[in-house]
C-alpha cells in the first residue's frame, strides 16, 4: 500500500475516511451502456471497415442546451489563450477573464469553453 493512500469504509450511506471525517459517497457515473462504434483498418486494402455499430443507449442523452459542457465540444481558441496570458501577466484573475469572455460572447453557451479549461 502506498503511503498517504486514503483508506475508507462504507457505513450506511456515508463514507468515513481514516481521519473519521464524513464524506458523501461519489455518484455512480457508469451506466453500462452498450452503444458502440468500432472500426478496423485493413492494411492490404488500405480501407477502414465498420466492425460494430450499436445505436441503443441504456441512458438518457445530454439535453441540447448542455452540450457545450461536454469535453468533446469544448475548445479554447488561440486568441482566448493569448488574451488570458496577457491579462494574467498584469494580475487579472481567471474568473474576471472568464466573465469578460462571457460578456463578449453573450452567454456561457457561446463561449466554447469553461473556466476550468483556462
Amino acid at each position: 500500500m502506498k503511503v498517504g493512500m486514503l483508506l475508507a469504509r462504507v457505513q450506511s450511506t456515508k463514507v468515513y475516511s481514516k481521519n473519521k471525517k464524513k464524506c458523501e459517497p461519489t455518484a455512480e457515473t457508469r451506466e453500462g451502456c452498450c452503444a458502440a462504434f468500432k472500426v478496423q483498418y485493413h492494411r492490404n486494402n488500405n480501407v477502414w471497415v465498420v466492425k460494430e455499430f450499436v445505436t441503443q443507449h441504456t441512458h438518457g442523452l445530454v439535453p441540447q442546451n448542455h452540450t457545450q459542457f461536454l469535453r468533446s465540444h469544448r475548445s479554447v481558441k488561440d486568441s482566448d489563450i493569448a488574451q488570458l496570458k496577457s491579462w494574467r501577466s498584469v494580475g487579472v484573475k481567471t474568473d474576471q477573464v472568464m466573465d469578460h469572455f462571457v460578456d463578449q460572447a453573450g452567454s456561457f453557451s457561446n463561449v466554447g469553453h469553461t473556466k476550468k479549461d483556462l
